[in-house]
């Protein structure tokens, strides 16, 4: 009950046609609520192994964390199955389902706003997220922000935010 999830994963392939799954916590049931920080998760569960070379559950300590803005998975160095971030700070929880597109994972966050007691009055801020969930050059980069200047969140406005939508114009690149 720390870490509600709500929402379903999303799930693509890497390059190297790897499965991964996509996913977040969030209390969609008191988003307003003082709970622990969240977490996004990225993890390519079919390399979960235990000595014997078996599949087992994979757990938070199989994956790199990468919740600095400065911190990347390096899934051909790493010995790790995938990555989390930490959402610490403010209550900030995901209530809406992850979008992978185009090598990015986009997500929406809600921070409740402090200091209101009435229920009814309560708002808060949301965030759209875009990080790098494929390998864009030699470089390890995933993890890292897609937004102008390598940033990984965006402010959208007051309230709670929906899912992100992709939309393509019909003959577009």
């Amino acid at each position: 009950n720390k870490y509600p999830l709500f929402n379903q994963a999303t799930m693509t392939k890497d390059g190297e046609g790897n499965l991964w799954l996509f996913w977040a916590t969030g209390d969609k049931a008191d988003p307003t609520g003082n709970g622990p920080a969240q977490y996004v998760y990225g993890l390519k569960p079919l390399l979960c192994r235990d000595s014997t070379g078996a599949p087992t559950p994979c757990s938070r300590n199989d994956l790199d964390n990468i919740t600095s803005q400065q911190q990347a998975y390096c899934g051909t160095s790493s010995q790790k199955v995938g990555w989390y971030i930490n959402l610490a700070g403010q209550n900030e929880q995901v209530l809406a389902e992850p979008v992978a597109f185009g090598n990015v994972l986009y997500f929406t966050s809600f921070v409740p706003a402090s200091g209101s007691s009435s229920s009814c009055t309560k708002t808060g801020t949301s965030y759209l997220y875009a990080i790098e969930i494929g390998k864009t050059s030699s470089a390890c980069t995933i993890g890292t922000g897609a937004f102008s200047g390598g940033e990984r969140r965006m402010v959208i406005g007051v309230g709670i935010a929906s899912a992100p939508m992709i939309s393509l114009k019909p003959g577009s690149a």
